[in-house]
């Protein structure tokens, strides 16, 4: 039992870094936030999961190479969902991509409580409405 305590302040210590959510790959607040995510069925009894994206950009977005990822807050990856390329995205308000969700995802979003999920949005290439094309990916 004293071989744990003693560890027990090294965990804590290293916790917080290692429970930060990062892209991999790709640019997330600079142009989209992660807001909320929330699970429904579609009018074929299909389970889908919208995710409510905020834009940080000044412009639109008409092109966009992106993927929502959703982690538990102990960093177990729950899913990767990616936003469709060609979907115009306004440069205010917020947005809201919607999926058919199947599998190991929708049997940890449907059994993990909300506050337990952490989201990012990783941008890897995009093109504004006025026409600039901007690459976050190496």
């Amino acid at each position: 039992m004293h071989k744990t305590l003693s560890l027990l302040p090294f965990l804590l210590l290293a916790s917080p870094a290692a429970l930060a959510i990062e892209c991999t790959n790709g640019n997330s607040s600079e142009v989209l936030s992660f807001g909320d995510w929330a699970l429904s069925q579609d009018a074929d009894d299909q389970d889908v999961i919208t995710i409510t994206l905020e834009p940080q950009a000044e412009r639109g977005i008409r092109l966009i190479d992106a993927m929502v990822r959703l982690e538990d807050v102990l960093g177990d990856r729950i899913g990767e969902f990616a936003l469709d390329r060609d979907t115009a995205i306004p440069p205010e308000g917020t947005f809201n991509h919607e999926q058919v969700i199947t599998g190991s995802a929708l049997e940890r979003l449907q059994s993990i409580h909300v506050d337990d999920v952490m989201g990012i949005v990783c941008v890897s290439a995009l093109v504004f409405d006025d026409g600039t094309i901007e690459q976050y990916s190496e």
